[in-house]
């Protein structure tokens, strides 16, 4: 998929992905894995992760990128899981610089 995004945004070298219902940020900080792990296809790249949901605390949540063992170990290769995550504790911290925006939907 990535691949097919960097050629249809070629031109404008920017690419911004939204995250509906983000919750508590497994989807977006996999979003972010799968950019860094795109890696030289993405050098000088413009990436922005735009990550929403109607809750501002799960939305706290995933700002913070602090997850336990359970959370992240269900569907995370143990590869991606040592390479972007600090151990800290019983839990995990996502170490992926990346431009995000975590933003509350109000109806």
């Amino acid at each position: 998929m990535i691949p097919a995004l960097v050629q249809a945004r070629a031109a404008r070298r920017s690419l911004r992905i939204w995250c509906a219902a983000s919750s508590t940020g497994q989807e977006p900080y996999s979003i972010a894995m799968l950019l860094k792990e795109a890696g030289p296809m993405l050098s000088g790249w413009r990436t922005e992760i735009v990550a929403t949901d109607l809750s501002q605390a799960v939305l706290e949540k995933s700002k913070a990128g602090i997850f336990s063992q359970f959370e992240v170990q269900r569907g995370l290769p143990i590869q991606l899981l040592v390479k972007h995550f600090t151990q800290n504790g019983e839990f995990v911290a996502a170490q992926l610089p990346t431009s995000a925006a975590w933003c509350s939907i109000v109806s």
